[in-house]
């Protein structure tokens, strides 16, 4: 998991060339409404970003999602949101599916940031993580999600 300031996320590309990638691109994006709402391809299904504007919840949860083929670049453009990394596995609470790369798992332990425009919070695969969290600022939060296969 890294959480970074935006204009540092090039540093990083050298993790993988997927993630390079995905750097260049949100480089390129002079604008946000150029991009639709929902999915918008990037490279194939190697890379590709989901736009999308969420509600917010203050509800606690013991739920944490995972993936195991691509990691979640977590990108805030209007708004704030909490997200939870956690650590200290429990127990499956959703059998994993791999045709959606998604699974839910209960953890032990966890520590929580509020997401900020200028931010961005990397989870690779295999690393539990809950977003949608109330954090400052309402309950709406507009958002990216980069998902970079890795």
């Amino acid at each position: 998991m890294i959480y970074d300031k935006l204009e540092n996320l090039n540093t990083y590309t050298a993790l993988h060339p997927n993630l390079a990638i995905a750097s260049q691109f949100l480089t390129g994006v002079a604008e946000e409404s150029t991009l639709i709402s929902g999915k918008n391809p990037i490279l194939e299904n190697q890379v590709f970003l989901m736009k999308q504007m969420n509600e917010l919840t203050s509800k606690a949860s013991s739920a944490f999602e995972y993936h195991q083929c691509y990691a979640d670049l977590h990108i805030v453009t209007e708004g704030a949101e909490r997200i939870s990394y956690g650590s200290g596995r429990i127990n499956s609470i959703k059998e994993f599916d791999e045709t959606n790369d998604f699974g839910l798992v209960s953890c032990s332990e966890q520590v929580s940031f509020d997401l900020k425009p200028g931010y961005f919070l990397l989870f690779f695969p295999n690393e539990a993580h809950q977003p949608g969290k109330i954090s400052v600022g309402g309950n709406l939060v507009k958002k990216q999600v980069v998902k970079i296969l890795i």
